[in-house]
């Protein structure tokens, strides 16, 4: 009995390692019912453990296993998405084995199903976990037509102002949902932007009477659309505000809508919504306070654009704008007209984090910038490789209390190329997607190359991308399903911009594009893009971090 005894335990020890490396060491597969048949039979060995004199007899005991659930699956082909409409045979599943396929009907317009009855592009990933009874609805191309909201703006035939003065208008939101849509909004219309105000697509920026929620967001009087002329995927700025909604140490990240747009009745294409870039009390960049007091101030809260080699040409006023430590330039954004004093503590706050940066003076450092911001600021512009928007969007901003911060990201139309070319984007560079770009001489950020000399900050912003890949990755993964949605209005908008447009490939051969395939080709190009940048980012950060 007792040599029984040592048998029967050195086995129950044999099979809860067994099941216990089945477990954690290979590797799990949520598409197979292997791996929840591997997790059962661990769970099930601790009772081995507690095995009794005879395991044989108990073993023999066991009870029969429990029947697993079944699931009805249920398509839905019909082009209205009625469940009256023509459904296909139920398909029953087993709790436990996902959906790997679903039928397709001779309709050879299905490109995917949803679990939405409302039109939806977020269609499902097969195989699917099923916990429940399901339907599924067809999904083609042609539900996607007329997706987009729509922005009417009536100037009652006056062309908007290319100066500071708005042209007065009334704003009309449609085709959105019921509880976004208003019409007939007062507020004026005036054109933005730098070098995108020199293209035929002209970006716009609005102003309402009184303050407006857009799409649901926090209501304000000014609001932007971004024209993305240079950009014919209409996905870089999309795709850029949307990852840096997703990193939290960025107090304020834009919103990101597209829409098409007409102007007194006559179709302009696709823009981007997004909020304006501008001083709140308690929203957007948090620093506006009353100006009265602001006026008695010397240690005031400040906004800061690097401008790169563009402040002392537009500047306004005489204490508006200063020059950093490596000759950059900076604007002073806010306050609107600083006084001497003013002017002399923004700059030399600005220029003593930089210095400490210079010196890998960590302690200065961590005291006055939010290295937090810092991170989340260079990861963002870091993948989507935006030169632009460090070169000459970079935001720098700080609270009367607080410590001096990084953000908003912006200016993304130029981000996954070479080099700034202001012409439309038709390159395919994917070897930048496995280079740094902060090691880029003509496009350095003094920030990022020294805090990246500095041991403690690399193993700090290593962790932090350790932290947010897989918020990367689903970010990824709705941008590639998103296509579907954004494709006809995004041809509407190339037909009516790049309709005559010669452009250069690059070797000097002049030709004029597919309207059609330069929008694939540039959302191919992005999407193959995004995968080599996330394995470059984990061969070059994941070893260094904490």
């Amino acid at each position: 009995m007792k040599i029984k005894r040592i048998i029967a335990f050195l086995c129950a020890i044999f099979c809860t390692a067994s099941a216990f490396s089945s477990c954690v060491f290979m590797p799990s597969n949520s598409t197979s019912s292997e791996s929840d048949s591997s997790l059962e039979s661990s769970s099930d060995s601790s009772s081995l453990e507690d095995s009794s004199e005879d395991s044989s007899e108990d073993s023999s005991q066991d009870s029969s296993p429990v029947e697993p659930t079944k699931y009805d699956v249920t398509f839905v082909y019909d082009d209205k998405r009625e469940t009256d409409g023509v459904i296909d045979s139920k398909l029953i599943v087993r709790s436990g084995s996902p959906l790997k396929d679903a039928p397709y009907s001779s309709d050879q317009s299905i490109i995917g199903w949803t679990t939405s009855p409302e039109i939806d592009y977020n269609t499902v990933d097969f195989p699917m976990e099923l916990t429940e009874n399901t339907t599924l609805y067809a999904v083609r191309q042609t539900d996607f037509e007329n997706y987009l909201p729509v922005i009417r703006v009536d100037t009652n035939g006056v062309k908007p102002s290319k100066t500071d003065e708005y042209t007065p208008a009334t704003i009309t939101l449609e085709n959105t949902e019921e509880a976004f849509e208003f019409e007939d909004i007062s507020a004026g219309i005036r054109r933005r932007g730098n070098s995108t105000a020199n293209f035929p697509k002209k970006p716009y920026r609005i102003k309402f009477d009184q303050k407006i929620s857009m799409f649901g967001e926090k209501a304000h009087k000014s609001w932007v659309l971004l024209a993305m002329y240079i950009d014919p995927s209409l996905i870089r700025d999309y795709l850029g505000h949307t990852l840096a909604q997703r990193f939290d140490n960025l107090e304020f990240a834009s919103c990101a809508y597209h829409v098409e747009l007409y102007l007194n009745d006559v179709y302009q294409g696709v823009y981007l919504l997004c909020d304006q870039v501008q001083e709140q009390k308690n929203s957007r960049i948090p620093v506006e306070i009353d100006e009265n007091e602001l006026k008695g101030m010397t240690e005031v809260p400040f906004i800061i654009e690097k401008n790169q080699v563009r402040a002392e040409s537009e500047s306004v006023y005489p204490y508006d704008w200063f020059v950093g430590e490596t000759d950059t330039q900076y604007t002073i954004k806010y306050p609107e007209n600083p006084t001497k004093e003013q002017h002399e503590y923004i700059k030399n706050y600005f220029l003593t984090v930089e210095q400490a940066l210079i010196d890998g003076d960590y302690n200065t450092v961590v005291d006055m910038l939010d290295v937090d911001s810092a991170y989340d600021w260079f990861l963002v512009n870091e993948f989507m490789q935006n030169f632009d928007g460090i070169q000459l969007s970079a935001f720098f901003y700080k609270t009367v209390d607080g410590k001096m911060k990084l953000g908003p990201v912006w200016d993304f139309d130029n981000s996954f190329l070479p080099t700034y070319t202001g012409l439309i984007a038709t390159t395919r560079n994917l070897e930048l997607a496995t280079k740094p770009l902060y090691t880029k001489k003509a496009f350095r950020s003094t920030f990022m190359e020294y805090m990246w000399k500095h041991e403690i900050f690399k193993a700090e912003y290593c962790t932090r991308w350790k932290e947010m890949r897989y918020e990367v990755i689903d970010v990824i993964n709705h941008i590639k399903k998103y296509r579907v949605a954004l494709r006809p209005a995004a041809l509407r908008n190339n037909e009516l911009w790049y309709q005559d447009v010669e452009w250069d490939d690059g070797s000097g051969r002049k030709y004029v594009p597919d309207n059609q395939n330069i929008f694939e080709d540039q959302y191919d190009f992005i999407e193959e893009f995004m995968p080599k940048r996330v394995a470059y980012f984990r061969i070059t950060y994941i070893p260094y971090s904490l």
